[in-house]
């Protein structure tokens, strides 16, 4: 077995973990588990390993889910990635968690936009094309209010004439409400997390241009808010 990527997702409630080879999907894995996913990585790893009959050292590299998304989970993610990438000399590849979300509609003539929720009636989102199998973005990693983002898809929907908007992740009942209300016409709601088995895809398609993978020692996850603190009460 040749070019075998594991893919780690921990950005959002549903976690898991994938393997892909030469860009076709192994086995996949997820649970809904949220931040507790920690206590769970190490061994879903080593049961997809197990099942696919391969160990660590066989893998050509480690695509992990660098966010925006919780902020303990992204740290668990690439921490655990991090320690697989130190002790057995594997590339590692950050991947963005909207651009995982996006590339499920990389061949529709459409608008895109991934999206992840960041509560308080707020989101982690952006807005993406495809274009000959590519995914392009045409904005940066952006956390929006519910009416900033109604007013952001509209800017970017009359750019171009598309088939449809494609709004997909996280998406509240509130959200559904205002988007149903706003874009009727060309609306497509798909409700769904991130994949690990994309992330694995895309970590192998990065990997072929750039074989040494991104430097583990500056690789960090994407904040668009700074983490919530607690105060504490003397």
């Amino acid at each position: 077995m040749e070019n075998i990527i594991l893919g780690i997702e921990t950005s959002t409630f549903q976690s898991g973990v994938a393997l892909a080879e030469d860009g076709k999907v192994l086995i996949e894995h997820t649970v809904n588990l949220g931040p507790t996913y920690s206590s769970k990585l190490l061994l879903d790893v080593q049961y997809i390993l197990s099942e696919a009959k391969i160990s660590a050292k066989d893998l050509s590299g480690i695509g992990v889910s660098l966010g925006p998304g919780s902020f303990t989970g992204l740290r668990v993610g690439l921490s655990f990635a991090k320690g697989m990438t130190f002790s057995g000399n594997i590339p590692i590849i950050g991947v963005p968690t909207l651009d995982v979300l996006a590339f499920d509609f990389i061949n529709h003539n459409a608008l895109i936009c991934p999206i992840i929720d960041a509560k308080k009636e707020e989101v982690y989102s952006a807005f993406y094309i495809s274009n000959n199998e590519r995914q392009i973005k045409k904005t940066d990693y952006l956390l929006l209010k519910y009416s900033e983002l109604i007013k952001k898809a509209k800017k970017e929907s009359n750019k171009k004439s598309f088939d449809k908007i494609i709004f997909t992740g996280e998406i509240t009942d509130t959200l559904k409400k205002l988007l149903l209300k706003h874009f009727s016409k060309k609306l497509f709601l798909h409700y769904t997390f991130p994949s690990p088995k994309n992330i694995a895809i895309m970590a192998a398609k990065k990997l072929s241009i750039n074989p040494k993978g991104d430097n583990a020692d500056t690789l960090v996850p994407i904040y668009l808010r700074k983490p919530y603190a607690i105060p504490f009460n003397k």
